[in-house]
Formats: structure tokens, sequence, C-alpha cells
């Protein structure tokens, strides 16, 4: 018996943890709550569902390697590791849960380019691109970021990875964002020494 989904809705959260000397990922862990409507021939009902999962490279993923210039390359050669869950209700139709856990390796180039997307507000937001994939032995991941440099952050993301089976699919926009304004003013304190 197949089911077909549509009319998603739902909540995400999730930690990063980065870093500091280049940036790159040490740790990602996301939690997501989901409704849909799930259709069987003419009968349709209510799914609620709830995932989780931690991502861990090692070592640490540098999916940004700044200075971020149009032409660079570098290569990924990383495994990450994987751990969590889902759990599922389909009210009178069945409910269920399972864990997810495993590990793959991502071997492959980084590119940058420019690109216009829209995004923070801003219809011609000015980005370097920066696409990275690699063959695991589940296919192909991808992890694909619109760096702003107007905003100092990742502006969107398309994050691709096979799973035993399935893929897991997160994209993200930036929906707001702003500037602080410079100071016009400097303060500063002048020791003389002899």
């Amino acid at each position: 018996l197949q089911a077909s989904l549509d009319t998603f809705s739902g909540t995400a959260t999730g930690t990063e943890y980065i870093r500091r000397s280049d940036l790159g990922l040490l740790q990602e862990s996301l939690h997501e709550n989901l409704t849909a409507k799930a259709h069987v021939s003419i009968i349709s009902v209510g799914v609620t569902a709830s995932f989780d999962i931690t991502l861990t490279p090692d070592p640490g993923w540098r999916n940004l390697d700044f200075p971020l210039n149009a032409g660079d390359t570098w290569n990924n050669d990383i495994n990450v590791d994987y751990t969590g869950g889902f759990t599922y209700d389909a009210g009178s139709y069945g409910s269920g849960s399972s864990p997810i856990e495993g590990s793959f390796a991502v071997n492959g180039p980084s590119n940058v380019s420019p690109a216009t997307i829209n995004a923070g507000g801003n219809s011609a937001l000015a980005t370097d691109y920066v696409t990275a994939s690699g063959t695991t032995d589940n296919g192909t991941a991808v992890d694909n970021n619109w760096f702003s440099p107007a905003f100092k952050n990742v502006a969107q993301e398309h994050l691709g990875l096979p799973l035993d089976g399935a893929t897991l699919t997160e994209d993200r926009t930036l929906t707001s964002a702003s500037t602080p304004t410079p100071s016009t003013t400097l303060t500063e304190t002048v020791t003389p020494s002899l």
C-alpha cells in the first residue's frame, strides 16, 4: 500500500557548533515537528510526525573557506556520523517510529561562483555561491550555500544527504536581516611612554 503526501506544515529548530578558527561545522542538530495529509485512493488522513537528527563531521566540515572568491575551489574529505530518529501517527491507520543511525563520507570538490538570489528582504542579493558535493555509499551528498557579504551570513542553503534508503533534504533561506549602522565616533586612549 502506497500513500501520497501533501499539505505539509511544521516547525524546525536546530543548533550548529562551529569551529572558531575556520568556521568548520563541528556538529549540527535538527528537530522538526511536521503535519501532512496522506492520500490512499479516495481516503485521506492527517499525519503528524517528529524528526530528530544530529550530524557530526570528522574532521570539521569547512563548507565555506574564507575569504570566498569566484573561481576558488577546495576538496572535502570528511566522514559524517548521524544519529536520531523519527515518529509518526496517522490515527487509526497506524503509527510508528524508527532510529536513524549511520555514517557516510563526503569526498568531492567545493566551487565558488557569483550568484544573485532573493533573500533577506532583498530581491537581488549578491552572494558567493558555494557548491559542494561528494559521492557516498548511499548516493550523492550536496551542500550548497549562498553566502551574503552584505549580511556576513549564509543567506540560503540547500543540504541533501542520502541516509540508508532515504534522503534528508534541508532548505533554509534568510527571511530578514539588519546591518548595524557604523559608528561615527571613535574613542581612543593614548598613554605616552618615554
